[in-house]
């Protein structure tokens, strides 16, 4: 397996998540990290600014869009993606935010 750069913003404003979660780094900034609905690759997020739950929408800090599809879940590719992330980011640890962001009862 391995990570790869993403298309620009320009190219992807916005992507469709599945079993997607919300992690929280050691430095505060909170992060999808799920599966793309289309290609099935693991996605991790530019911190996210907005999130609109009723929506099941995400906006990032890179403006970005993501569509959240079906409830919470767990991806392996996304979080092989997420270490690596988390290793060239300096991140030291993260919790697993998305009960705060999403209730079973949404």
């Amino acid at each position: 397996m391995s990570v790869h750069s993403v298309a620009g913003i320009n190219a992807e404003p916005d992507i469709v998540l599945i079993r997607w979660r919300v992690l929280q780094t050691d430095q505060g900034s909170r992060h999808l990290a799920g599966a793309r609905a289309d290609i099935f690759d693991g996605r991790v997020s530019t911190a996210i600014v907005s999130f609109d739950v009723s929506e099941r929408v995400a906006v990032t800090q890179s403006g970005r869009i993501y569509q959240l599809s079906g409830p919470p879940g767990h991806s392996e590719d996304a979080q092989y993606v997420w270490e690596r992330w988390c290793v060239a980011n300096n991140i030291t640890s993260y919790e697993d935010v998305t009960s705060s962001f999403w209730s079973t009862a949404s």
